[in-house]
């Protein structure tokens, strides 16, 4: 009979630290999932290196986006959901030791995401986080005859269902209730794919609102070395060319 239980559940183990209120959190959550909870011995010195470095990566690609996309603090959710989602359908799925072959060959030259839809690539925009769109808000029909039926947003993710499986709908945040720091500015908006429109260059208006909070963002820099006194009178003649400028996206992230 126990067998059976066990075949009929689903396991969750989990490392027992000394963030004792956390992991009870997230052993009621497990529960609510109808699954059975297996945490681990609490401050036991052995950690699950695995399971930890994976936490670390996904906390470094948030971090580095969400300085990129020019957000506050408060809207890391947003990144984190949307470096999750973009990772799964940019980096192949990973093969363990422990696999099968028939898994493994099931896995060989797929993203995450395809593994886990059976091959079905990522038909989504590719759109940078923070950059932005153009989308259609609820009740648009209802707006006077020649105003615009567009209104702009800021690019923050996909929607993602139950199985892994991006359906056609986009998540924006308002534009304006993101400069007027409005309330409920952070809960993103559900747009269809075919009522968002993304322009061809990209820009990230969170960015150029912040005016970067780092006071390192600003580059001081002398763009032209001269290595003898011909080029420097070349360089004097010539019209006068800055030496701040502020640090553009790189070309990885223009559409």
């Amino acid at each position: 009979m126990f067998e059976k239980v066990r075949r009929n559940q689903s396991y969750q183990s989990s490392w027992s630290g000394p963030m004792f209120s956390e992991i009870r959190f997230r052993a009621e959550a497990v529960k609510q999932l109808g699954w059975v909870p297996e945490p681990g011995l609490p401050n036991h010195p052995f950690h699950n290196v695995m399971l930890e470095s994976n936490i670390r990566r996904i906390k470094e690609g948030t971090r580095a986006i969400h300085l990129a996309a020019g957000f506050p603090h408060e809207l890391w959710p947003r990144s984190i959901e949307y470096f999750c989602a973009a990772k799964s359908f940019t980096t192949l799925a990973p093969i363990h030791p422990n696999n099968s072959d028939e898994v493994k060959r099931a896995k060989q030259g797929l993203t995450c995401y395809e593994a886990a839809n059976g091959g079905e690539p990522f038909e989504g925009h590719r759109v940078p986080l923070g950059a932005l769109v153009c989308y259609k808000p609820p009740h648009h029909t209802n707006k006077p005859a020649f105003e615009p039926r567009t209104l702009p947003g800021i690019f923050v993710g996909w929607r993602i269902d139950s199985g892994f499986r991006q359906c056609k709908a986009n998540l924006a945040l308002d534009y304006e209730s993101v400069r007027t720091n409005a309330k409920g500015y952070g809960k993103p908006i559900q747009v269809h794919t075919d009522e968002l429109v993304v322009p061809e260059n990209t820009f990230f208006l969170c960015s150029k609102l912040s005016k970067p909070k780092l006071k390192g963002v600003q580059v001081c820099c002398q763009r032209f070395q001269c290595h003898s006194n011909r080029e420097l009178q070349q360089h004097q003649a010539g019209p006068e060319r800055p030496t701040s400028l502020w640090i553009e996206p790189p070309d990885s992230v223009r559409p």
